[in-house]
């Protein structure tokens, strides 16, 4: 039993890691990419000037007030023969991302990270919050809704099925799982449920007495499947990473049969697409197509559908169709409805347009959009910006008449804990303030999201020094926010492009200066790269001194003394050397002087993922993704010595964002390691349920653990003295 809960935390651990590499850090994923390209080109060719003042921002929706519920998930964790009891205690969780969505009778039932949220949408200018679920093992995947029992897929188990008939208070009454956990997209017919599965395939439950469902079919036709859709004895399954559409006869359940398969190389396009949501349309299969448009096929053999009819040049990830209308999402046009009475010349009759610096989606990876239409009213889920409703009564003119933002969505990247603050800052979610005062029921207090000089935030660190908050941005080197009253705070200064470079990276604060890797001392068009030194002498007006030029690029940062680590994140495409430390004296912490490089083996690997450095006492720390963690004595600052500690090798089988507080290593944010003894590590804690955790921060016994859209984990950490 210790053995297989290992390997379980181990896989859990691994895979969630392995997800957040692909979509986040792989520099060729053009998806990712999108919604900052055209920003990036704008700012590279004219980057403006922003004068100092106060930006202020309009909030058109308030962030849902979660109300508590106690998880019945308990940590049993026993990674090692030795004796060993978790230190953690989960307190409580807030926020996520939102990816799926049903209604039924004005009620939405609808993810936020991990757990399912009722909401009266009777009102969509104003929609509340009835109740909420449990934690559920990962972000919701897929909805749906039959009588009083809601069908819940997640993201790290299975189906999960609740008694909606009070929706005051949901009650889980059972869930079944593949092997392989892991599900997503549903639906449901005559009391079946197929589900798209990753990486088992397709899961079939016969659902007929919820109570007591009852697996017909499971572990076939696996891959990541990211789209599923059923017209009559047929299921079609969207595979991301073959790129086809699998055709299974599902006529026995039990014995489901491929019988065809759709290529997508079909579809006529000029680059590489894949399918990445599918529905029925009067008989007809539409498809959005990444990187391609909408694509029809005909029906008239299920085994072998043709393609008849398509619209192309916007990127699609999201389909639904009603009547003789498909209801297309395109992540950075808007909402495009089509007449599709002649599918073999679908025609675009309405537009719901997003505007640069107005609202907008968000640019939707791997998985489908999840979209559900009725009684005119098309509901969107999106990943950053929440529940959205949008009026389809008039096709012509689809009208967005409700939001509700998510609260803590998104990738949160860094977290700052403060006096009962958490400052936190999302890949696209932007910045953020939560009151965890009572950890049981943290509240977001504030957000800003919007765009800057036009120009999408990309925030990556955050620092507090005294009632302001200091944000790197990959887009904007340096913002400072006034937070002296958190619920209103306030963006009064931006370090741009014209005064660094254009990028910014990990964010270090040290006395009265900041050193902010990832900037360049060359002209506007080429920003280089380096560490800009700045002062902060007064936090409200930062003054860039200079830049250090450094080899390669994305630095992460770490200071000993008068030693600053710079651990080296990406190779440089203009001048490559291999991936390295850097040890730079700042005994003149203005004029940092590089002493040495020291090549890390186990970060070239070619593989793009997330690295980290910390120091604490004479141990420096290196996680290197795959590699695992390095740990090196700096006795002598400048001339680290790599030991080698065994434990660690069992320890941390995958080591990213690395952090201390005390005698206690932080990996990945959700494993506690006491080194105390740093030659003899001991595991303390594991948060099994902070699924892709990202970074953590601790206050008191507490720690705050920011993830990849799961939102914020609160632990109580018991170490016995």
């Amino acid at each position: 039993m210790k053995a297989s809960n290992n390997r379980r935390f181990v896989f859990i651990l691994f895979l969630s890691w392995i997800i957040i590499a692909c979509s986040v850090f792989q520099p060729s994923n053009n998806i990712a990419r999108l919604q900052s390209t055209i920003d990036i080109l704008i700012t590279q060719l004219e980057p403006s000037e922003q004068e100092e003042g106060s930006d202020t921002i309009s909030m058109t929706a308030t962030p849902v007030l979660l109300a508590d519920a106690t998880p019945d998930l308990k940590p049993e964790i026993t990674p090692t023969e030795t004796s060993y009891e978790n230190a953690y205690e989960l307190i409580g969780q807030y926020g996520g991302s939102s990816i799926a969505v049903a209604v039924r009778d004005k009620t939405a039932l609808f993810g936020l990270g991990p757990r399912l949220i009722v909401m009266d949408v009777s009102n969509p200018t104003s929609p509340t919050q009835i109740s909420r679920s449990e934690l559920l093992p990962g972000i919701v995947q897929g909805v749906a809704i039959d009588g009083d029992h809601a069908f819940v897929t997640a993201r790290y188990g299975g189906l999960h099925i609740f008694n909606i008939s009070q929706l005051e208070s949901l009650d889980l009454i059972n869930t079944v799982q593949p092997q392989q956990p892991g599900c997503g997209p549903i639906v449901l017919e005559e009391g079946i449920a197929y589900i798209a599965c990753n990486s088992s395939g397709l899961f079939i439950v016969d659902v007929n007495d919820p109570v007591n469902p009852s697996v017909l079919s499971s572990d076939h036709f696996s891959g990541p499947l990211v789209s599923i859709a059923k017209y009559e004895k047929f299921i079609f399954l969207s595979n991301a990473f073959a790129k086809n559409v699998n055709i299974i006869d599902v006529s026995n359940p039990e014995e489901p049969q491929q019988v065809g398969v759709f290529d997508s190389a079909t579809i006529p396009s000029l680059s590489e697409v894949f399918i990445q949501a599918l529905d029925i349309c009067n008989g007809h299969l539409c498809l959005a197509v990444a990187n391609h448009g909408l694509a029809i096929l005909d029906l008239a053999d299920p085994t072998n559908p043709t393609l008849v009819g398509n619209q192309t040049q916007f990127w699609p990830s999201g389909v639904i169709s009603s009547g003789q209308y498909a209801y297309v999402l395109d992540d950075l046009e808007g909402v495009r409805v089509f007449d599709i009475t002649n599918p073999s010349q679908p025609q675009q009759v309405g537009l719901m347009p997003t505007t640069i610096g107005g609202f907008e989606f968000t640019v939707q990876q791997i998985t489908e959009r999840g979209l559900f239409i009725t009684e005119d009213m098309l509901y969107i889920a999106d990943p950053t910006y929440g529940l959205i409703m949008v009026d389809v009564s008039e096709p012509a003119n689809p009208t967005r008449v409700g939001a509700l933002m998510s609260p803590a969505p998104d990738t949160l990247i860094n977290i700052k804990i403060h006096e009962g603050l958490a400052y936190l800052v999302s890949i696209t979610g932007g910045f953020r303030i939560l009151d965890i005062s009572d950890p049981e029921n943290m509240n977001e207090l504030y957000f800003d999201d919007e765009r800057k000089n036009i120009t999408t935030q990309v925030p990556s660190g955050v620092e507090i020094v005294h009632s302001y908050a200091l944000i790197s941005d990959r887009n904007i080197p340096l913002r400072v926010y006034d937070v002296s009253t958190p619920h209103q705070a306030a963006q009064v200064r931006m370090v741009t492009g014209g005064e660094t470079s254009l990028t910014g990276e990990d964010l270090l604060v040290w006395g009265n200066y900041a050193y902010l890797s990832g900037c360049g001392k060359h002209d506007r068009n080429y920003p280089g790269s380096g560490i800009c030194v700045i002062d902060i002498s007064n936090p409200a007006n930062p003054q860039p001194l200079q830049v250090v030029d450094l080899p390669n690029e994305h630095w992460f940062l770490s200071i000993k003394g008068q030693t600053l680590y710079a651990l080296d994140g990406m190779v440089s495409q203009q001048d490559p050397e291999p991936l390295s430390l850097r040890i730079l004296d700042i005994s003149n912490p203005a004029l940092p002087q590089l002493i040495k490089s020291i090549p890390i083996p186990a970060l070239q690997t070619g593989i793009r993922t997330r690295t980290g450095i910390c120091v604490n006492g004479d141990r420096l720390y290196i996680g290197t993704g795959m590699g695992g963690l390095k740990v090196y004595d700096i006795t002598s600052p400048f001339d680290p010595v790599e030991i080698f500690v065994p434990a660690f090798s069992t320890l941390s089988p995958y080591a990213s964002a690395l952090s201390t507080a005390d005698s206690i290593l932080f990996i990945n944010g959700n494993m506690a390691i006491d080194i105390s003894d740093p030659d003899d590590p001991k595991l303390l804690a594991m948060a099994t349920e902070a699924i892709e955790a990202w970074d953590c921060d601790q206050a008191g016994d507490l720690v705050f653990i920011a993830t990849s859209f799961h939102g914020v984990y609160a632990y109580q950490l018991n170490i016995s003295d």
